[in-house]
């Protein structure tokens, strides 16, 4: 015969984790307390930076803060030297142009020569040659010498009919006229005829060459040798670039004085050819 069991609910008691637990079942939650604000707490006082610092950090500091120093004034200096050199440049590049302008427009025998292509309006159908020419009272021709600019020397025109008796020298009969070549190693600037003194017989063709030397020629000489060429350089002239034939009055009056040759240097100085002229031709001429 069975037993019954009578119970009440009151009895039936939440699992006390020994049995199994009913799904539903809702375990009661517990109420979380609530978490109050807590006090601010006080900061600890900052430390004062150390003012004891050791010699050796004291040392480092020193040297880093000289380094910077160095590099920024050597900086600064680099700079301004370099900003120096770009104001000065236009200076010293206009010094030097204007320094090869003057040696490129020195006046020089070559620069200041006779050049006939140079003739910027030559007249239509004319021929410039330049020379020298002597005729003799009665306007005849005696002789003339020109410079001809294509081979570098002159041609001599001489009149024998009349060149013998102006100079006074034996001609051998001779009528014709003779075209002789006076050759050089170098072109010719200028050509004149120089006189020594009053007397006929001291005429000297000078021919100014482009490096500033001066050859000569003694008329009465070369017609007695019949030797018509350069007699050579005229010692002590040099830097010459041109000639001047002029009157030199000897103060006795307007008409009182003679003919004389200048020469005229690159630095400007004139020189009277007086003496130079005399010396090239011998008493007897």
């Amino acid at each position: 015969m069975s037993e019954v069991f009578n119970f009440n609910s009151n009895d039936i008691k939440p699992n006390d984790g020994f049995g199994p637990q009913s799904s539903s079942t809702q375990q009661p939650q517990s109420a979380q307390p609530q978490s109050l604000p807590q006090p601010e707490q006080p900061q600890p006082p900052i430390a004062p930076l150390a003012t004891n610092a050791s010699p050796k950090n004291t040392l480092i500091f020193i040297i880093v803060g000289l380094g910077v120093l160095t590099l920024v004034l050597a900086t600064v200096c680099v700079w301004l030297i370099v900003d120096k050199t770009k104001t000065t440049t236009p200076e010293i590049a206009a010094t030097k142009t204007s320094e090869t302008t003057t040696e490129s427009t020195e006046i020089t025998a070559k620069t200041l020569g006779f050049f006939p292509k140079k003739i910027k309006n030559p007249a239509d159908g004319v021929t410039y040659r330049l020379g020298v020419h002597r005729t003799n009272s009665s306007g005849n021709g005696v002789f003339g010498a020109y410079i001809n600019t294509e081979n570098s020397g002159v041609e001599l025109y001489i009149y024998w009919e009349f060149i013998g008796n102006y100079y006074g020298v034996d001609t051998g009969g001779k009528t014709n006229r003779q075209l002789a070549h006076i050759a050089f190693d170098q072109p010719i600037a200028d050509i004149t005829l120089g006189e020594s003194g009053q007397t006929v017989g001291g005429d000297v063709l000078l021919f100014l060459m482009q490096d500033g030397s001066v050859e000569y020629m003694p008329i009465v000489k070369a017609l007695r040798e019949n030797r018509f060429e350069s007699y050579g350089k005229m010692g002590g002239l040099s830097d010459i670039v041109k000639f001047y034939r002029t009157d030199a009055i000897d103060g006795n009056g307007d008409f009182s004085g003679y003919i004389t040759t200048l020469a005229q240097k690159t630095n400007g100085e004139i020189i009277d050819l007086q003496g130079f002229l005399r010396s090239a031709v011998t008493p007897s001429e």
